[in-house]
């Protein structure tokens, strides 16, 4: 086998190789789509002081949005059992009317 045949047959195993990792990558991106985003901001954040002060403010966004929703699942929790409390109230006078 001269040379050029080698050649060619490691260029073809290497465009083989290249075509499974370009399928790989495109299998883990859709795996991952969601955290993406997030990965990049984490990874700017080493560019400089602008990727780091984005990263903190994102971080500080994600926090107050998460601090909003616990809050109103509290309040929605508050309502449910404050519901559930004037059902009983109506059950025990039911009863207490027999």
């Amino acid at each position: 086998m001269c040379i050029r045949d080698r050649l060619e047959e490691w260029g073809a195993a290497l465009l083989e190789y290249r075509e499974r990792l370009a399928g790989d990558i495109d299998i883990q991106e859709t795996r991952y789509r969601g955290w993406l985003n997030i990965w990049s901001k984490w990874r700017a954040r080493a560019s400089g002081p602008e990727g780091q002060a984005r990263w903190e403010s994102f971080i500080a966004d994600t926090r107050r949005d998460k601090q909003a929703e616990i809050e109103e699942t509290r309040a929605q929790l508050a309502r449910a059992a404050a519901g559930l409390g004037r059902a009983e109230v109506r059950r025990t006078e039911s009863e207490a009317d027999r």
